[in-house]
C-alpha cells in the first residue's frame, strides 16, 4: 500500500512507521496511534473527544490534556513538517497531507508569494475556494526558518483568531489577548504567520495583524482568502491551464487506479468542464474508483452533485462563498450567470435593475468574476450555482435584453451576412437560454430566427423544426411571420414535408410585406426546391423570375448578389457556361466590401465553372484572393469554410497537392472544434483523394459515408458511394462496385449533373467489362451532350469501347485532372 505524504516525511500504513529516506523517527506508542488515526481520515478535521475515544479509549467526557500534550509532542518531533499538524479552534485536529504533485502547475504563484515576502511582510492569497490556496501557503513552509499554521476558517469575530493562534503557540489563557499575542510573537524570532480561510474575519483580522506586525517587527504574515482584505500586496490564486490540470488528474487518478492510460484528446474535453480547479479535479479523480473516462464525462452535466465526497463537495465551496456576499453581490451574481458566455455591466444592470458598479467590483475581489475584455464570465460551476439562485423577477428583464439583441442579428444578417455576426457567436448561448424561458410567440419567434441564423452562419446546426412549427404564423405580426414561414422551409426536418410546399407558403407570406427584399430571399428558397421536384430546367426559369423582380425592385445588395449567383448556377447546371460566367460577374460586381460570406459563395460559383471547363488553375486564381482576406479577418463561419474546402480541392485539381492538404487538414480541425460535423466531413472527402493507400482510403470514405448519414446529409452519402464505388471498380469487385454506383446515381438524380453523369459512365464501364458492349454504347449515348469535365469522362468510356486508335487520340486529347485520370485507369482494363 504507498504511504501517506506527511511534509517531507512518509507515514508508512503497514509498519506504522514515519520515514524520510532511511531514517525512521521514534515515536510512542500513543503518538503512533494518534497518527495513524489521522492519517486514515486526511484532511478531515477530528474532534477531541473522538481521539480520546478512538486513541486513548477515554470517555468523550475526561477531563485531560492528554491530546493536547500529544499532539504538542508529535510537532516537536515533525520539526519543520509541524504544520502539517493543524489546530482547528473549537473544533479538534487536522492532517494535512501534502506532496510535491500539490503543486502542479503553481510554478509562478510559488515566484510570486517569494518575491512578495521579501518585499513585504503582509501578503495575501485570494482566489476561488477550492482553488488551491492552502497548498500553496503550506508550501511557504519549506521556504521560511519557522512557520506558525493557523486555520481559520469557520472565525467571524476577533477573539476567536486571538484563542486560535494562543492554542497554535501554546502559550497560557491568561496570554489570550492581542497585547499577549503580539508579545508572545515577538519572542518567536523570525517566523511566518500563516492564517488559512481568512474570508469571514473582516477587518477586524486586519486590525489584529498590524498590531502583531508592531510589536514583532521579525515575523511575515500570510493570509488565504476567497476575498481580498485591505490594499495591501496581493497574489491571485488562478484555476490551472489545461496542461497542468491534466497532470493533475493523472497523478490523483493514479493513486485509485494505477496505470490507467487515457486518450488525450477525450482527457482534455472531459476536464474541460471543471475550468482548471484543483479541488474539482481532484473529486473528480477519487469518482474514477467505479468510472470509466466516458461514463465522467457522461456525468458531469449535473457537475455539482458528482464533485463531492463524504468530506468535502464544490456545492459546499460554492455555499460558503454565496453566504459570505451581501445581498447586492448575490443579486449581480444570479443576474450575471443567466448569461452562459459572459456579459457586460450595462447587461447585468438591465436584467437586476440598479448601479452595479460596486458590486461587480466586490465580486471581482472574490475571484468570482473574471474580466475578459470588455465583458465579465463566470467559470461555470459558480454560473450554475448561482444561476439555481436568480430571483424570477430577473426572468422578464433577461428575455427583452435577449430579443432585443436577437431583432439585431437578424437585421444585420440580412443586410451584410453572417460575416458582420462575429459578436453574435458570443451571444447566442443566452439567446438560446432567453428561448427556454420566453413564452411570448412574438418573443419566441424573434429569438428562433436568430438563432436559426446563428447556425447557418456557424454551425453546427441545431434542431429548430419544433420550434419554428410550434409558432402561430397567424398570430404573429406579418413581417415575424413571413421570415418565420421562410425558415420552416429553409430548416426541413429531414425531408419531412413538402418543402415545395413551404418554400410557396414562405413567398406568399413574403408577398403580404411591403419589402422587396423580404420577397426576393422567399424567392431565393424557392428555387432550389422547384430544382429537387422538377429538375434544372424548371429551376433556371424559376431563378430568371427571381432575377427579372430583383432588377425590377431595389434590394439590398447581399441579397441581388446572391439573387444573380442563383440564377447562373441554373444556368451551370444545364452546362450553358457562357450565360453562367455572366451573371457570376454581375454577381460578383453587387458585393459588398467586407461581406466575405457572400462574395465567398460568389467565388466557389465561378471555381465550379472554371471546374467544368477543365480550367482548375484560373479556379485557384479566383479562390486565392479571397482565401487570403479570410485568412486577414479570421472570418470562419459556414460559406468562408465552404470556400476554404473548395480552394483544398480546386488546388488539389491543379496539382498543388501539398498546399491542398494542409488548406484541407485545417478545416477539418476548425470544423470538428466548431462542432460542425458536416463541414468536417465535406473537408475529409476531398482530402481523402489523396489518401496513398487505396484500403484506407476505402475506410475512411465508409467512415464518412456512415456520419454523413447519421447527420442527414445525402449529397455527401451519394459522393462517398461514389468514391467507393471507384475504390472497388480499380481492384476488379465489379458487383459490389456496380451496387455503390446505384445507390450513387439514385441520390445524385436531379441534384448533381456532373456527379450523376460521371457515375453513369463508369457504370456502364462495367457493362461492358461483363461483356455487354452494345448496352454500355447505348448508356452512354444517353449523356452524349454532356459539357465540361463531365463531356471528357464520357468521352474517354466511348472512346475505349470504339477501338485502340481512338482510345489513344482521346487519352492524348483529354487534360490532366483526378476524375479524368480515375476515368482513364477504369479503361485500360478495356482496352
Amino acid at each position: 500500500m504507498p504511504g501517506v505524504a506527511i511534509g517531507s516525511w512518509t507515514w508508512d500504513t503497514d509498519s506504522q512507521e514515519l520515514r524520510r529516506g532511511e531514517a525512521r523517527l521514534q515515536l510512542t506508542v500513543l503518538e503512533r496511534d494518534l497518527l495513524a488515526f489521522l492519517a486514515d481520515n486526511p484532511g478531515v478535521t477530528v474532534s477531541r473527544a473522538e481521539l480520546l475515544r478512538h486513541v486513548w479509549s477515554y470517555s468523550p467526557k475526561a477531563r485531560t490534556r492528554a491530546v493536547a500534550n500529544a499532539v504538542a509532542r508529535l510537532r516537536a518531533k515533525l520539526g519543520d513538517d509541524a504544520s502539517s499538524l493543524v489546530t482547528v479552534y473549537a473544533k479538534g485536529y487536522r492532517l494535512e497531507i501534502h506532496t510535491d504533485t500539490d503543486l502542479v502547475g503553481r510554478q509562478r504563484e510559488v515566484v510570486a508569494i517569494r518575491e512578495a515576502l521579501q518585499i513585504h511582510r503582509f501578503v495575501t492569497l485570494y482566489g476561488l475556494g477550492g482553488v488551491g490556496k492552502t497548498r500553496l501557503a503550506r508550501s511557504m513552509r519549506h521556504r521560511s526558518q519557522g512557520t506558525l499554521w493557523v486555520g481559520v476558517g469557520s472565525m467571524t469575530m476577533q477573539q476567536e483568531v486571538i484563542c486560535a493562534v494562543a492554542g497554535a503557540l501554546e502559550v497560557g489563557a491568561e496570554a489570550a489577548t492581542a497585547e499577549g499575542i503580539g508579545a508572545a510573537l515577538q519572542g518567536l524570532g523570525r517566523v511566518l504567520l500563516v492564517l488559512d480561510e481568512a474570508e469571514q474575519v473582516g477587518d477586524g483580522l486586519l486590525q489584529l495583524v498590524d498590531l502583531w506586525l508592531a510589536r514583532a517587527p521579525d515575523i511575515q504574515v500570510l493570509l488565504t482568502s476567497r476575498v481580498v482584505h485591505g490594499d495591501g500586496p496581493c497574489v491571485h490564486v488562478a484555476p490551472l491551464d489545461a496542461a497542468s490540470a491534466a497532470e493533475l488528474f493523472r497523478q490523483r487518478v493514479e493513486l485509485v487506479r494505477p496505470g490507467l492510460t487515457f486518450d488525450e484528446a477525450q482527457l482534455a474535453s472531459t476536464l474541460a468542464p471543471l475550468e482548471g480547479l484543483p479541488l474539482a479535479l481532484e473529486l473528480a479523480a477519487a469518482r474514477m474508483r467505479v468510472l470509466d473516462l466516458d461514463e465522467l464525462h457522461r456525468r458531469l452535466d449535473a457537475r455539482l452533485e458528482l464533485l463531492r465526497d463524504r468530506t468535502k463537495s464544490m456545492e459546499a465551496v460554492l455555499r460558503t462563498t454565496w453566504d459570505l456576499l451581501d445581498t447586492p453581490e448575490q443579486r449581480v451574481l444570479s443576474a450575471g450567470a443567466l448569461f452562459p458566455t459572459g456579459f457586460t455591466l450595462q447587461e447585468v444592470e438591465h436584467v437586476a435593475g440598479f448601479d452595479a458598479v460596486d458590486p461587480l467590483e466586490a465580486l471581482a475581489r472574490a475571484s468570482l468574476v473574471v474580466r475578459d475584455g470588455s465583458r465579465f464570465r463566470l467559470l461555470e460551476m459558480v454560473r450554475h450555482f448561482a444561476e439555481q439562485r436568480a430571483p424570477k423577477a430577473f426572468l422578464t428583464p433577461f428575455v427583452s435584453w435577449a430579443v432585443t439583441r436577437a431583432d439585431v442579428h437578424n437585421e444585420r444578417y440580412y443586410a451584410h451576412g453572417p460575416s458582420s455576426l462575429d459578436v453574435f457567436r458570443d451571444e447566442a448561448p443566452a439567446l438560446r437560454e432567453a428561448l427556454r424561458l420566453a413564452h411570448v410567440p412574438a418573443e419566441r419567434a424573434r429569438l428562433v430566427l436568430a438563432i436559426d441564423l446563428h447556425d447557418r452562419a456557424f454551425g453546427p446546426a441545431r434542431d429548430l423544426y419544433e420550434d419554428l412549427h410550434a409558432l402561430p404564423l397567424d398570430e404573429l405580426p406579418v413581417e415575424l411571420a413571413a421570415e418565420v414561414a421562410m425558415a420552416r422551409a429553409f430548416e426541413k426536418h429531414h425531408g419531412e414535408g413538402d418543402a415545395l410546399e413551404l418554400a410557396t407558403a414562405a413567398l406568399a407570406w413574403a408577398r403580404r410585406t411591403d419589402s422587396p427584399d423580404r420577397v426576393a430571399r422567399a424567392w431565393l428558397i424557392l428555387v432550389p426546391e422547384q430544382w429537387l421536384r422538377h429538375g434544372a430546367a424548371e429551376a433556371l426559369e424559376e431563378a430568371q423570375h427571381l432575377v427579372q423582380y430583383v432588377l425590377q425592385h431595389t434590394v439590398r445588395p447581399r441579397t441581388k448578389a446572391l439573387s444573380l449567383r442563383e440564377l447562373a448556377l441554373w444556368h451551370l447546371q444545364l452546362n450553358q457556361l457562357q450565360p453562367a460566367r455572366e451573371w457570376l460577374l454581375k454577381s460578383l460586381a453587387c458585393v459588398e466590401a467586407g461581406d466575405l460570406g457572400t462574395q465567398s459563395q460568389v467565388v466557389r460559383g465561378l471555381a465550379m465553372l472554371y471546374e467544368r471547363l477543365g480550367q482548375p488553375s484560373e479556379g485557384v486564381k479566383v479562390l486565392e484572393e479571397t482565401y487570403q482576406e479570410l485568412l486577414q479577418h479570421e472570418d470562419w463561419s459556414r460559406a468562408p469554410r465552404s470556400l476554404a474546402i473548395s480552394f483544398g480541392g480546386t488546388l488539389l485539381d491543379a496539382g498543388q497537392v501539398e498546399r491542398g492538404r494542409e488548406i484541407l487538414e485545417r478545416e477539418v480541425a476548425r470544423a470538428r472544434a466548431a462542432g460542425d460535423v458536416q463541414q468536417a466531413l465535406l473537408a475529409e472527402l476531398v482530402l481523402v483523394e489523396t489518401e496513398p493507400d487505396p484500403d484506407k482510403a476505402e475506410r475512411i470514405t465508409v467512415r464518412i459515408r456512415e456520419q454523413a448519414q447519421r447527420v442527414g446529409r445525402t449529397d455527401l452519402v451519394g459522393i462517398a458511394e461514389f468514391n467507393i464505388g471507384a475504390m472497388r471498380h480499380v481492384r476488379g469487385e465489379l458487383q459490389a462496385a456496380e451496387t455503390c454506383y446505384d445507390h450513387a446515381l439514385q441520390l445524385s438524380a436531379g441534384r448533381d449533373e456532373l456527379v450523376h453523369t460521371v457515375v453513369s459512365a463508369w457504370r456502364a464501364l462495367i457493362v461492358a467489362e461483363r461483356g455487354q458492349r452494345e448496352e454500355a454504347a447505348a448508356a452512354l449515348a444517353a449523356h452524349a451532350s454532356a459539357a465540361g469535365l463531365a463531356a471528357s469522362v464520357v468521352a474517354l468510356c466511348r472512346a475505349v469501347l470504339s477501338g485502340p486508335e481512338a482510345w489513344e487520340q482521346a487519352k492524348r486529347q483529354t487534360a490532366p485532372h483526378p476524375l479524368t485520370d480515375r476515368t482513364q485507369q477504369l479503361c485500360e482494363r478495356l482496352a
